[in-house]
């Protein structure tokens, strides 16, 4: 076989497994059902014509009617026969009249029987023949001694029960004994398997993919709190500091600037009443550059929107 076909092959095994264990398991319990599977597959492509004809939708095509009729009569010898007729004296009776009619009718009639003709093309993988073997377990029935103990004790199935998993899995997997099908389903007691052992790895394992995905985790928290730490935080600290010292260069740096800035008032609208505004929030007593600062803050915060224009033209004149 090519790699496809058995490929196809051992699909279809496995798959005709599954689906016998799958219905099994429903009724005897999981781990009791054994199925195995062994198909033969068409590996050639074959052609065939099948035609089938219906006799009982017949039509007349045709009918061919031919009569013949014949009217006739003619007279039979009479006497007696032999010698004796020619001797002297022998009496002559005369003749006797036979009439006759024949009348004869031929019909043919020609039907049409419908048929119907099929070209068959069949791939190669088609499914052959089947042969199926299933092993299923007993029952486990608990008993209880004079002790208390509790004990398993296994039951074989009866035939009656072997007859129908035949029966439902002939229906289900659609077995056909015209094609050389073959099932046999037999019962016998299953080992039972220690799985000690198995769980104690499968724990371990565990563990250590547990502490392996911990650890990852770990290292990429670590690796995250050094970027942020080493580059990231410098990074933004940089970025505010110099937005800070461009602020500051920008703003006025005396009262003189500051009062340059106030002039502007004059060309533009709405602006008028803001330097008493600014000369009311002066303390005496503050240095300079605090003072400035609180200037331009309260004059921000009465209205941005014309703080941010005087601001705006006051740079565009200083940089004239």
């Amino acid at each position: 076989l090519s790699g496809e076909l058995m490929e196809l092959k051992q699909k279809s095994e496995r798959q005709i497994e599954q689906q016998i264990e799958d219905m099994l398991s429903k009724v005897v319990g999981v781990g009791k059902v054994i199925a195995r599977v062994s198909a033969k597959i068409n590996v050639k492509e074959m052609a065939s014509v099948e035609e089938t004809v219906d006799p009982d939708r017949t039509a007349i095509r045709s009918v061919q009617s031919e009569e013949e009729k014949l009217n006739g009569s003619r007279s039979n010898p009479t006497g007696i026969p032999g010698a004796r007729a020619n001797l002297p004296g022998a009496e002559d009776t005369g003749q006797v009249g036979f009439q006759q009619d024949v009348n004869k009718e031929l019909k043919v009639t020609n039907y049409d029987v419908p048929k119907t003709i099929r070209n068959i093309k069949e791939a190669p993988g088609a499914i052959e023949q089947l042969s199926i073997a299933v092993l299923v377990d007993g029952k486990s029935i608990s008993e209880t001694n004079d002790a208390g103990d509790i004990t398993n004790k296994w039951e074989p199935r009866t035939e009656q029960d072997l007859k129908k998993y035949e029966s439902l899995i002939k229906s289900a997997i659609g077995f056909n004994a015209k094609r050389g099908d073959t099932i046999s389903v037999e019962n016998m007691m299953f080992e039972k398997e220690d799985f000690s052992e198995s769980v104690a790895l499968l724990n371990q394992l565990e563990r250590r993919k547990l502490i392996r995905y911990i650890f990852k985790w770990s290292a990429l928290g670590f690796a995250f709190a050094l970027l942020f730490f080493l580059i990231i935080r410098p990074f933004m600290r940089w970025i505010t500091d110099s937005f800070q010292e461009s602020i500051d260069d920008m703003l006025p740096k005396t009262i003189e600037e500051l009062e340059e800035l106030q002039s502007i008032d004059n060309t533009l609208p709405g602006m008028s009443g803001a330097l008493p505004m600014l000369e009311e929030a002066i303390d005496p007593d503050k240095a300079e550059s605090e003072l400035l600062k609180e200037r331009i803050m309260g004059f921000l915060d009465r209205d941005e929107k014309k703080a941010s224009d005087a601001l705006s033209l006051w740079l565009v004149r200083r940089d004239l």
